[in-house]
């Protein structure tokens, strides 16, 4: 049986304003790209104290390359590298420290200093990457100003910390970041179909995260002096995502979140894998 006139009438509608919004909201989404483009921020001298928090659980495949290019940042102030892994019998734990012991033995790790820790326990409400966070938050080293997350499958460029902190440093903007980018298809390559599949979706979830103004944890810097003020440490204690919980704690202290185009980060892992929900 074919679909009546009406029905069919109806359809053609609804699929015209879903592709007329689509085409609205990418618009849109170039419009902020492009004006952000053109009003980076400058990096404050003297640079912020930095610490760069990374949690981890499994081995993700990027998370050597991830290390390395922590290790690169050309950020012109002192900076550490906080790594918080679920435990220590889990496999990321003897990779990461071999991975970083590496890099200082090699003078590739421009940090000033790095740590490795694992999660003191279990949360009973929220993610275990929410519980990574709050316990890292309330180990920061005292002189830390700006507070940087990375995830392990985020190849960052040479200029993401500094990048990081020059959004952060603009009037009333108290967190910034970027968002992922998936490349699957690499040195001539042609992409498998999953990772096409995720390609095509990243690239909807950027233009709606942008509009939306919804952050991304894996490429995201906070000051300090907000957190705890702002509740979000106590947000995260019950929450799921921690970047989506942001936007609301900042603007009870009177700040924003802004989206920067200059941090999204390279993915060029090839498959459809899904992590731990808890993660």
């Amino acid at each position: 049986m074919g679909l009546g006139p009406g029905i069919a009438q109806s359809l053609a509608g609804a699929l015209l304003a879903t592709w007329l919004l689509q085409l609205g909201l990418t618009w849109g989404f170039a419009a902020v790209v492009r004006r952000r483009l053109q009003q980076r921020p400058a990096l404050a001298s003297p640079a912020p104290v930095a610490e760069v928090v990374l949690c981890l659980r499994g081995v993700d495949p990027s998370l050597a390359a991830a290390l390395a290019a922590l290790g690169a940042q050309s950020y012109p102030g002192v900076w550490r590298l906080l790594v918080v892994v679920d435990s220590r019998p889990d496999p990321s734990w003897a990779v990461a420290e071999q991975q970083l012991g590496a890099l200082e033995a090699s003078g590739r790790a421009r940090w000033l200093a790095a740590r490795m820790i694992p999660l003191a326990a279990k949360p009973e409400l929220g993610s275990l990457k929410s519980a990574s966070l709050r316990q890292a938050f309330g180990e920061l080293h005292p002189s830390t100003e700006l507070v940087a997350l990375v995830d392990a499958d985020a190849v960052v460029a040479p200029g993401w910390l500094a990048a990081l902190a020059a959004g952060c440093g603009q009037a009333g903007v108290g967190a910034v970041s970027g968002n992922r980018w998936y490349e699957p298809s690499q040195a001539g390559v042609p992409a498998s179909g999953p990772g096409l599949v995720r390609a095509i979706w990243n690239g909807g979830a950027l233009v709606l995260m942008t509009v939306l103004g919804i952050p991304w944890g894996g490429s995201l810097a906070i000051r300090r002096d907000l957190i705890e003020p702002s509740g979000w440490r106590q947000v995260l204690a019950t929450s799921l995502c921690e970047d989506t919980a942001l936007p609301g704690p900042l603007a009870s202290v009177g700040f924003a979140y802004q989206f920067r185009p200059e941090l999204i980060a390279l993915d060029r892992d090839d498959s459809l894998r899904l992590g731990p929900l808890t993660r």
